[in-house]
């Protein structure tokens, strides 16, 4: 007995048109662009202590790695 043939999958649905909105309908009005704020003083200060933030975490991180590598290299050491 020969296998049956795959079936041939479907072709997607073609997506319909827009219609047109109903009698009396008006497109909302334009937004306005927000107001520009003024620049903060404290930017710089704000990088700055990501910054350290950033670096603080990737010592953590640091630290773990290399606490589980010591483990893994006490671990291969032969036992008296």
């Amino acid at each position: 007995a020969k296998p049956k043939a795959a079936a041939k999958p479907k072709a997607a649905a073609k997506p319909k048109a827009v219609t047109p909105p109903a009698a009396g309908w008006e497109a909302p009005p334009a937004a306005s662009p927000a107001p520009e704020r003024p620049a903060e003083r404290g930017g710089e200060r704000d990088l700055f202590s990501t910054a350290v933030q950033a670096v603080g975490e990737l010592a953590e991180l640091g630290l773990a790695v290399g606490g589980e590598a010591v483990k893994r290299a006490l671990a291969r050491l032969p036992k008296p």
